[in-house]
């Protein structure tokens, strides 16, 4: 009898790591097929290359909104 608890008690243990993993490999192929995947705007072949000679980002003004909220509004 103690025996099969043993036995039964492993068994539950690799089922459940099993899960995991499954979970854990369907994140893994979902990112990898981002990687991987080819943008939808491609550049021209004649396109230039981007020159960055100052990197900065600028809020003046954003509103996130839910749908069933007024929102909120940031400004600089």
């Amino acid at each position: 009898m103690t025996i099969n608890v043993v036995i039964f008690d492993y068994l539950w243990m690799i089922t459940c790591e099993f899960l995991r993993f499954s979970g854990l490999w369907g994140q893994i192929t979902q990112d990898l097929r981002t990687f991987i995947a080819l943008p939808k705007i491609q550049d021209k072949v004649t396109a230039k290359a981007l020159v960055v000679k100052k990197g900065e980002i600028v809020f003046d003004t954003a509103r996130f909104q839910h749908k069933s909220s007024d929102g909120i509004l940031f400004q600089g």
